[in-house]
């Protein structure tokens, strides 16, 4: 999947590590083998590829969502989310 691509380069991008991406990526394959071999095909094996397999329709849309979510998300302005590094509450009391 080409569009999974953004995705993982999301992950290697803001995580400053290949890590990330590469566990995503195996996790991302764990889970459609599985998925594949839960799969029960109510019509033949062509169609159901076509429409819910890794290069199916319905992963297509959902990925390239995704992806363009992730796209919209690193390109947001870095004053956006305002970060404060201030304690919640009352500090202890000192004995």
């Amino acid at each position: 999947m080409t569009v999974s691509g953004v995705f993982f380069g999301y992950l290697r991008l803001t995580s400053k590590s290949v890590w990330p991406a590469a566990l995503a990526h195996g996790a991302f394959n764990s889970f459609w083998s599985t998925f594949a071999a839960l799969t029960i095909a109510v019509t033949s094996a062509e169609v159901l590829e076509y429409w819910a397999g890794e290069s199916g329709v319905i992963t297509l849309v959902e990925v390239a969502l995704l992806g363009a979510w992730l796209i919209y998300r690193l390109n947001r302005k870095p004053g956006a989310v305002q970060r404060t590094d201030k304690l919640v509450g009352q500090p202890l009391a000192q004995k």
